[in-house]
């Protein structure tokens, strides 16, 4: 059409549903509010409280069941139709990031309170400039993503891009594929210990 179509750096729904996240399980004792800082490359949302005793960051990432800290919010939620599921939050804010290819954001568990990490695709803000400009128009947003992701944590290999944006290893041996031929990234080091760089002319 003749208008631009914006997009946002992250999708929408999943920010949304970690904030929801973050108001229902907040230790509201402690008077500490809810932070959400943005920069360049990210945007983390911390919120002050704590896992229940028994419970570990794995936990939380695998299938489990419903545990609010404040269960009369969380029902208030409920009843208002902004939580579908009890104890689907962070598998929802995943959904919400394969449907637009965008990477799993990363949580931090530290002493006081959790973190929620999005990294954001500069890529999509440059209108084609800089690192994305380099990706051929109508390729796979896939490749997009993890050219962005390549540029944020160089050196790693194919299992971790597969975990990071939970997608298979084939999938990321085939965009990869893509971008070698583009002459955008390139493996360095041993082929058991090495891993992909942005290759520098093209930064």
């Amino acid at each position: 059409g003749l208008y631009r179509r914006e997009r946002f750096p992250l999708p929408m729904a999943a920010l949304r549903e970690a904030i929801l996240n973050a108001v229902v399980h907040k230790d509201y004792a402690s008077g500490i509010p809810i932070q959400i800082s943005v920069y360049a490359d990210k945007l983390m949302v911390w919120n002050p409280g704590q896992l229940p005793d028994d419970w570990t960051l794995d936990k939380l990432m695998t299938k489990h069941a419903s545990r609010p800290f404040n269960p009369d919010i969380a029902s208030a939620f409920f009843r208002a139709g902004l939580i579908e599921a009890w104890g689907r939050g962070i598998e929802r804010i995943i959904e919400a990031c394969q449907q637009e290819n965008y990477p799993t954001p990363q949580w931090q568990v530290e002493p006081g309170g959790l973190w929620v990490v999005f990294g954001l695709e500069i890529a999509r803000q440059r209108d084609d400039v800089g690192i994305g400009g380099g990706v051929n128009e109508g390729v796979n947003e896939g490749v997009k993503s993890l050219l962005i992701l390549i540029e944020q944590h160089p050196g790693q290999r194919t299992p971790f891009f597969a975990q990071q944006m939970n997608t298979s290893v084939k999938n990321i041996e085939r965009w990869l594929k893509t971008l070698r031929e583009q002459a955008l990234v390139e493996f360095r080091g041993a082929p058991k210990t090495g891993g992909y760089f942005v290759r520098e002319q093209d930064k």
